[in-house]
């Protein structure tokens, strides 16, 4: 008996053990309860907080807080038509380098995570546009053009986030490539379709493109190409733009221009560099090039002439009409001169193709 008294006794103390164990678990259990609720309401407050904090900030950022009385109208390009001359040459320069200033301004912005939004992209524009130095008023994008750049931006620094391009070197390659094409587009919208198809051309990715492209906004393409403005054009090369006649390599058109020789008119094809033995000449060795007049009919007809030093003399090749058909060039000049045979002759407008040996 006293066997079994002492086993439910121990049996007992067994019981009463586990049973204060279960209930430090439940009490333990119970904190550890409190303590997430706790964490839960104050989570829950908080992001109640963080929520009106950032609604705020995207109020502030909205690209319509602080716009005052704003236009929704976009400005067309110019279509003012400009001549191919050594000033457009420079303009066509002079608007590049203003895109490189651009891109730059746009870089830093990403770069150092200053962020794209209108107040600040305004005031990066206003930064380039007086480091410029033109000499008169430079527009600024439109509104709707202003806020398609920050979104472009945006978009264009999530996308690069792994890939580290930089714009200013996106556009580096691509100077060259734009340069003639849009001294010969003829007016202000015809370069800007020239600027954004070579950068449609590219391998870029969506994100580049488009920031590329808008970030030329129309204003700026219509200041730089309209006759009547006047941008910085120091240091800049204005014969680089042509293609000399000796150095083309397909067939070529030329519209001949105006200028006064002996006291009169005539209408003369020149392309830099141009002769020093006479002022209307052009310089290089015309060997087996073709010449045709495929437009025109100027009174005595378009010469070709050879020029010689000593004292400057003009030889000619040939005398040549419309329905002519190619005229060849035997000899071998230094310079040569393409003019109407006869000054102040009637209907002198004309346009010579020239074609390179084959």
């Amino acid at each position: 008996m006293s066997d079994l008294t002492a086993k439910f006794e121990a049996l007992e103390e067994q019981l009463d053990a586990a049973d204060a164990a279960t209930q430090a678990k439940l009490t333990a259990i119970q904190t550890a309860l409190d303590f997430i609720n706790t964490q839960l309401d104050t989570q829950t407050i908080n992001n109640a907080a963080n929520t009106r904090y950032l609604a705020g900030l995207l109020s502030q950022n909205s690209p319509c807080v602080d716009c005052g009385d704003v236009s929704l109208v976009v400005p067309p390009t110019g279509e003012t038509p400009f001549s191919q001359t050594d000033e457009f040459c420079q303009r066509v320069q002079a608007f590049l380098h203003a895109m490189q200033q651009v891109y730059t301004a746009l870089d830093v912005m990403s770069a150092f995570g200053v962020g794209f939004n209108l107040a600040v992209l305004t005031a990066a524009f206003n930064e380039v546009i007086t480091a410029l130095e033109n000499g008169d008023t430079t527009p600024l994008p439109s509104f709707p053009e202003a806020v398609q750049i920050v979104g472009d931006g945006i978009s264009y620094v999530a996308g690069n986030l792994f890939v580290g391009h930089t714009l200013v070197g996106l556009f580096a390659p691509l100077y060259f490539d734009l340069l003639k094409p849009m001294f010969q587009a003829g007016n202000a919208g015809a370069a800007q379709a020239v600027y954004n198809g070579v950068i449609d051309g590219t391998d870029y990715s969506i994100f580049e493109m488009r920031i590329l492209e808008h970030a030329a906004y129309n204003a700026l393409y219509s200041y730089y190409f309209d006759p009547a403005s006047d941008p910085n054009l120091t240091g800049y090369d204005g014969t680089i733009c042509y293609d000399s006649i000796v150095g083309i390599t397909e067939c070529t058109d030329y519209v001949a221009t105006e200028v006064t020789l002996f006291g009169q008119s005539f209408h003369i094809v020149q392309t830099p560099p141009v002769s020093s033995i006479i002022s209307w000449g052009n310089v290089g060795d015309i060997y087996h090039f073709t010449f045709e007049v495929i437009d025109g009919n100027p009174t005595g007809g378009v010469t070709v002439y050879g020029v010689t030093d000593g004292p400057p003399h003009e030889e000619p090749f040939f005398t040549m009409a419309p329905g002519d058909g190619p005229r060849l060039i035997i000899g071998h000049p230094t310079d040569f001169s393409i003019r109407t045979t006869n000054g102040n002759a009637a209907n002198p407008t004309y346009t010579v193709r020239i074609c390179p040996p084959s």
